[in-house]
């Protein structure tokens, strides 16, 4: 079960996440943007044009993206898996657990690491903190708080990023254009 609620996590962050990176393909950088202030790029000239991303590029970005969503996910899952099972600890009595299971819970263990608590607690914990992961991952691409305090500042550095792509690949292909000037021998003092 665990596995198919982070499948379907995954899947939803990949389809939000693909909407988010068309729109990063389309973004060009206005005229007199100050997006690269502070930046070794910042040299008031005139932006270059946007210069189409590679699939490799692409598939940087999205990962880059994705990953920054995961970790966030997972460290919120993390600290719900800790929080149930804490309160499990304080609440819950080893004959409630009996009770509720309807046979006594063996020791608990996570990942092959024994845990000093119940394998009924540890079960309901990793459940309610993968579900519960899902829902923040969902709550994620919805909520307008969320996105201004945490994903958009993440776009405004890809974007940046971008943006220094664009003046970097456009200065080399100058260079390349450049005309070679060779030093003959009497030339050289």
């Amino acid at each position: 079960m665990v596995g198919f609620l982070v499948l379907i996590g995954a899947v939803f962050l990949a389809s939000m996440l693909s909407d988010e990176i068309k729109e990063l393909k389309s973004w060009t950088v206005e005229p007199g943007a100050t997006v690269l202030r502070g930046t070794p790029f910042d040299d008031d000239t005139e932006p270059p044009g946007r210069r189409a991303l590679t699939k490799t590029e692409r598939l940087n970005i999205a990962l880059v993206l994705f990953f920054a969503q995961a970790v966030q996910i997972v460290a919120f899952g993390v600290l719900v898996f800790a929080f149930f099972v804490v309160f499990g600890v304080l609440i819950l009595s080893p004959e409630v657990v009996t009770e509720f299971a309807g046979r006594e819970s063996a020791p608990g263990t996570l990942l092959g690491v024994p845990l000093p608590v119940s394998s009924a607690l540890v079960n309901v914990s990793v459940f309610l903190a993968v579900f519960s992961g899902l829902y923040f991952a969902a709550s994620t691409a919805t909520d307008a708080r969320y996105r201004r305090s945490f994903f958009e500042p993440l776009l405004e550095d890809v974007k940046i990023s971008l943006a220094a792509r664009d003046i970097y690949l456009a200065h080399w292909a100058d260079v390349r254009r450049a005309e070679v000037v060779t030093l003959e021998a009497e030339d050289i003092p």
